[in-house]
């Protein structure tokens, strides 16, 4: 009896041991794995992904479902990617991308990288993170999400976040993005005896285009060590980590190697249905208000630029026009790959767009509230004034409310 007994306590073990390996499998198969699954269960809610409904602060966006259930993402079955570095480059409309980010990270109940303390536009110095520059959670719990300002520097990210790390950027049109510096920062008082206007009445930005070159070696600007927004060369290929080591087509190749996805901020639109579709992201996630992206153009629109210029200014800024010129050509090339259905979804996310902007901007009713159907591309999104105030918040309202939840998900006293 005693070797019969102790048959069935061994099949009862393998039995047992085939039904965890089925399960893990099961797990890995649906795509669980990640984290996401025991997070909702943490937070209690149902299905698999987050409601953004406001509760002491918390979001009131509507149910977002999986993308990978039918008509959510073109119905193509996935999981949600939600590790992401942002790089933010200077002058590119990378402001609402930010917000865009810090956003995702607080609906879905992410870890983001926050700086240790204060109102800080970026974490490090230059090229560097140390670990007093950022806040300390117990356990050094790796990042999710980073979308504040750091010069691009892979084996920082290596050391901070988790190895499936996508990284993200946005370049603009170099002439676009110079004259958007010069009216932020004011860029004639940083040339030698360059004045606010020049002959005529001409603007600084016009005076500097006339020799490029010539104005570069006299450029007086004072460039702060940890934040650096002053440029006028090659300022977005130094964003992304450029040194003057690599070649134009050198640094290219390295940031096409290294970066998942480049939008470009002329097609903006554009470049949000590829992210969301790469990352497999639900249309909620790529919402943004579309009155601040307006009031970012900064900038002389209507400039008398001559060809003769644009050319100069390439000279002068090669990499800028080399990285610009194959990440346009990139995109354009990408959404052919993605058939007539990408147009489809790019055209029903611009009407949602601008069905958000008219209620946002032009109905100002108490207690209003407004509900996009459903669509191949969309389950229900529900509006209300609190959600047009959320699409408005910046860096600075994340910030404080994501460090509020982080000190409180992790115990942390504020000191």
């Amino acid at each position: 009896m005693e070797f019969g007994g102790l048959r069935t306590i061994k099949t009862c073990l393998a039995v047992l041991i085939l039904l965890s390996g089925t399960v893990c499998l099961l797990l890995q198969y649906v795509g669980l794995e990640s984290g996401t699954f025991w997070r909702q269960l943490r937070k209690g809610r149902k299905g698999i992904y987050s409601s953004m409904t406001r509760v002491q602060g918390q979001l009131d966006f509507s149910e977002r479902h999986s993308p990978g259930s039918p008509g959510a993402n073109g119905s193509i079955a996935c999981t949600p990617h939600d590790n992401v570095a942002f790089i933010k480059v200077y002058k590119c409309g990378s402001s609402t991308l930010q917000s865009f980010f810090l956003r995702y990270a607080h609906q879905h109940d992410l870890i983001p990288a926050l700086p240790r303390r204060g109102d800080f536009p970026s974490i490090g110095c230059g090229t560097v993170i140390k670990e007093n520059n950022v806040l300390q959670l117990p356990g050094n719990p790796k990042w999710n999400i980073f979308a504040h300002h750091f010069i691009f520097n892979k084996t920082v990210f290596d050391r901070f976040m988790h190895p499936d790390t996508r990284f993200v950027a946005i370049l603009r049109n170099p002439i676009a993005r110079l004259n958007s510096v010069f009216d932020y920062f004011k860029m004639w008082k940083f040339f030698k005896n360059m004045t606010e206007t020049g002959p005529g009445g001409q603007s600084a930005i016009m005076t500097y285009l006339q020799d490029p070159s010539g104005w570069d070696k006299v450029f007086v600007g004072r460039h702060r060590r940890c934040y650096a927004g002053r440029c006028v060369k090659n300022c977005m290929a130094r964003d992304l980590g450029y040194n003057s080591l690599d070649t134009a087509t050198e640094f290219v190749s390295k940031v096409d190697k290294q970066f998942s996805m480049i939008l470009i901020l002329e097609h903006l639109n554009h470049s949000l249905v590829l992210l969301k579709r790469k990352m497999c992201w639900s249309l909620n996630d790529i919402i943004y208000d579309v009155g601040r992206r307006q009031r970012e153009r900064k900038g002389n629109t209507s400039l008398p630029i001559t060809n003769e210029m644009k050319a100069r200014y390439r000279e002068s800024s090669p990499v800028d026009h080399a990285l610009y010129d194959h990440f346009k050509r990139s995109l354009w090339q990408q959404i052919r790959l993605e058939g007539a259905s990408f147009l489809e979804e790019l055209s029903h996310f611009q009407q949602v767009l601008d069905d958000i902007s008219v209620f946002c901007h032009e109905q100002k009713e108490k207690g209003r509230q407004m509900i996009i159907p459903a669509s191949r591309w969309n389950e229900p999104i529900t509006m209300s004034g609190h959600t047009c105030y959320l699409l408005t918040w910046q860096r600075t309202n994340w910030d404080m409310i994501i460090r509020r939840r982080l000190l409180k998900r992790f115990g942390i006293k504020k000191g």
